[in-house]
């Protein structure tokens, strides 16, 4: 964990503080709860960004805290690995996160352990997709036989991170109709099979493939997360503020969504941007309004986001009244707010102490 160069990003850089890029749209899964299955189910007629394109991005980008490479399935992309090195060598990412449905063992076990040696100094997060077991995975990621895949995935994942200190995972559980009745089985067999990782909550968002996923209330994913909230691993780089911020952002969701507005000041668009795989940017994954393709900038994302019309539209539109429960922008919302740092930093005094 480089401190410097975490105070350099949160204090000095002008850039994002937090990346998400969108690698590709194929994915080997069909989600019920998916939100993204529409560029998914179109990912044929999807220019992606080559190695070459994504290595001028790189090139434009100086520093950055935190990488997530999502999807579709990002171990679809044959030059995973590549890209890795691309934010590493030349943009100093200092945190990947690969999210991943883990139905190809065979990839993750061939490029991971590459990506891990040779990218040493970042730190990897792989977000092991768990938001059912046995034969109930199946029915809810549309893959027959894709449990015991994804049990493999999992003996893999576990023997790489007795190998590598820069990897930890994990278990990512999507909270949705689908699955709210089931969420302590599922979280008490990642606690049995996964002991290694956190199961991290997440609430089903945007327009999901099935519409009845939404059908939760914010009372069934509070009593969710509280079941959740005792289980924490020591297994990354300051795990006991990692482990705090994750409670906070749980909060930050039920407040926001039963309160219908804000409950922290959003940076999407400035200091967090969404790039997805034909180069176009977004301020974040779930409002509709394009900041430009990467193709029309010479693949500068700092010269497509400080367009006067963009800056325009942060301060007009994402600084008044837009809120959602997207954990990821409330991750990046929490690390620049000195308010939520000093929670944050009492929190972990406490748990030091033991109170």
């Amino acid at each position: 964990m480089n401190i410097s160069r975490l105070l350099y990003n949160r204090f000095v850089h002008k850039g994002p503080f937090f990346l998400v890029f969108y690698v590709t749209s194929r994915c080997n899964a069909h989600c019920r709860m998916c939100y993204n299955w529409e560029n998914v189910d179109n990912w044929q007629s999807i220019r992606e960004l080559s190695i070459d394109e994504i290595g001028k991005i790189t090139r434009h980008i100086g520093s950055l805290q935190q990488l997530t490479l999502s999807g579709g399935e990002p171990f679809l992309r044959d030059d995973i690995d590549e890209i890795c090195r691309l934010f590493k060598t030349n943009s100093n990412v200092q945190f990947i996160t690969i999210p991943t449905n883990g139905l190809l063992p065979d990839a993750i076990g061939d490029k991971l352990p590459k990506i891990l040696t040779e990218s040493r100094g970042v730190h990897f997060r792989i977000g092991l997709g768990t938001s059912e077991i046995h034969e109930f995975f199946d029915e809810l990621y549309g893959v027959r036989g894709g449990f015991e895949r994804h049990r493999e995935t999992e003996r893999i994942l576990r023997s790489l991170a007795a190998q590598h200190a820069n990897l930890s995972i994990d278990a990512g559980i999507v909270c949705s109709s689908f699955n709210i009745d089931r969420i302590r089985t599922i979280v008490d067999y990642v606690v049995t099979e996964l002991p290694e990782s956190n199961p991290i909550l997440m609430m089903v968002r945007g327009e999901p493939r099935s519409p009845e996923a939404k059908n939760i209330t914010v009372a069934q994913f509070e009593d969710a997360c509280r079941y959740a909230r005792d289980i924490k691993r020591d297994n990354r780089p300051l795990a006991v503020l990692m482990n705090g911020m994750r409670d906070m952002v749980n909060d930050l969701i039920a407040r926001t969504l039963t309160e219908q507005k804000a409950a922290i000041t959003c940076r999407c668009g400035e200091r967090m941007a969404v790039i997805y795989d034909d180069g176009e940017v977004y301020p974040c994954e779930l409002l509709n309004r394009p900041f430009g393709n990467l193709r029309d900038f010479d693949y500068d994302l700092g010269s497509l986001l400080g367009s006067r019309e963009n800056r325009q539209y942060v301060k007009n539109v994402i600084k008044k009244g837009c809120f959602c429960s997207w954990e990821c922008a409330l991750n990046n919302n929490i690390a620049l707010s000195t308010g939520h740092n000093i929670q944050l930093i009492i929190k972990a005094i406490r748990h030091m102490i033991g109170r």
